[in-house]
């Protein structure tokens, strides 16, 4: 919402809001329409990292998976310059900016801007301004060589190199296997990153726009592409869930039950829009109630997770514990979460919507983005077409002969579970093979006419 009112107070006409990685990859990504290749986004600014793995094909540009850090940035960089110098006067940064606050502002001052001069020189040399943070007229100093840096920031680069190891391992891809490394935010002008950068994937790193305008050019084509302008009309854009969200469960050990436990649903790097659901059960005999509690992280207990909301079930029918409960999350480009929670068979559904991640829409976007909602759902199960399909097949099998009914059991178990995944060409695929090997066997299944032509319809 802020960077709504912001765009808004500039006099400009803010229509969608579109990631910093996303924008980039649209100003390098796009002016070959041919182009097929594997992009990798890094983004150091001053105070966050992240890293984007995409790819492009065919007019099409889709978010395979990210990562990052919310707390390493370019000032990160100029912190640690800063505590090896107080550390050579004997002083730690953290007590230093106590008990000489003065001192540290101005020695900050000096190792930015050296910082910034070891892009072009091979050694800087740094100012020490006295515990007032006064210069005398021949301060003390030290100089820092590019080497030098390279070891003192050796540990920032360590935790960079993470969060692209975590993408390439999320996205099954290996570093000769990605195209272009393309940077963005200023702190990637430092000569260390972009060395750390060509040694992991054993090329230079694009770097041929700004990079502090790198994401205002691709905002620039995002715009055009909204307006359907003829030069990007063809371009097709996908998102991905950047965070894993899930629910409070409770396990058994040893016969004892203990809470606290994290069941995913929608697993980080999900494309988006996305809705998957799973199913719980209750825990004792006869409960009636149940709060599903949802977070987002991915850690294994939720207490180190970040709670989003809560949704409560009631009236649940009597009976022995392990009832079960289906619970939905549908998940939007918006960042708007819709958890919806109800027990098979029963006609009452619990559901409700979590704004957390959409915070710059307004509650009429709200609205219209929850109806919207509807039309990314695809579950099968609840059409009676598909659950016909299903009893059939079930029927089929204690007929045909015994060496036949594993191998066509298993096919029965991938389309009940296709029909609960969400996945509508995957269900339709399974669907297909499904009603293909009925005939082989000799039991042809027929749609009732009046539901002919139910992929076009479900």
């Amino acid at each position: 919402r802020s960077t709504k009112i912001a765009g808004e107070l500039a006099g400009l006409k803010v229509r969608r809001i579109i990631n910093e990685p996303t924008a980039a990859a649209l100003a390098y990504g796009f002016h070959d329409r041919d182009a097929e290749k594997h992009l990798l986004v890094i983004d150091l600014g001053g105070g966050t990292f992240d890293v984007t793995l995409m790819e492009v094909f065919e007019g099409t540009l889709e978010i395979i998976a990210s990562a990052g850090e919310s707390t390493l940035g370019g000032e990160d960089f100029t912190d640690r310059l800063v505590g090896s110098v107080l550390e050579s006067l004997k002083l730690h940064l953290e007590s230093a900016e106590i008990q000489h606050p003065q001192l540290v502002a101005r020695l900050r001052e000096e190792c930015e801007q050296a910082k910034r001069q070891l892009g072009n020189a091979a050694s800087v040399t740094i100012r020490i301004p006295d515990h007032e943070g006064n210069f005398s007229s021949e301060p003390e100093t030290q100089t820092i060589s590019a080497e030098d840096f390279t070891r003192i920031v050796t540990p920032l680069l360590d935790r960079i190199r993470r969060p692209i190891a975590r993408v390439l391992r999320d996205a099954g891809r290996s570093a000769d296997q990605i195209d272009d490394v393309i940077l963005v935010g200023g702190a990637t002008r430092m000569p260390v990153l972009n060395q750390c950068v060509k040694e992991m994937f054993g090329k230079d790193p694009m770097c041929q726009h700004n990079p502090d305008e790198v994401v205002a050019i691709g905002a620039a084509i995002q715009a055009a592409l909204i307006v359907n302008d003829a030069a990007v009309q063809d371009i097709v854009m996908t998102d991905v869930c950047p965070f894993t969200l899930g629910v409070e469960v409770v396990k058994q050990f040893a016969g004892r039950d203990v809470n606290g436990f994290y069941l995913p649903i929608i697993h980080r790097n999900t494309t988006l829009p996305i809705s998957k659901e799973e199913v719980v059960s209750t825990v004792r005999a006869n409960q009636r109630q149940t709060n599903v509690r949802v977070y987002q992280g991915e850690h294994r207990k939720v207490e180190d997770n970040i709670f989003l909301g809560e949704l409560t079930v009631k009236d649940i029918p009597l009976g022995p514990a392990g009832t079960p409960i289906c619970i939905r999350f549908t998940y939007d480009l918006n960042g708007l979460l819709e958890v919806e929670a109800f027990v098979p068979d029963t006609d009452k559904r619990f559901r409700t919507v979590l704004t957390n991640h959409a915070q710059h829409l307004s509650e009429a976007e709200v609205q219209s983005a929850v109806k919207k909602l509807e039309n990314i759902k695809f579950y099968p199960r609840d059409e009676a077409q598909h659950q016909r399909l299903l009893q059939f097949s079930e029927r089929v099998l204690g007929e045909i002969a015994p060496d036949e009914r594993q191998p066509f059991e298993e096919i029965i178990d991938s389309y009940e579970q296709a029909m609960s995944s969400g996945d509508r060409e995957f269900f339709f695929e399974v669907r297909s093979y499904l009603i293909a090997r009925l005939n082989e066997i000799g039991f042809p299944y027929e749609e009732p006419s009046n539901e002919n032509d139910s992929e076009e319809t479900s």
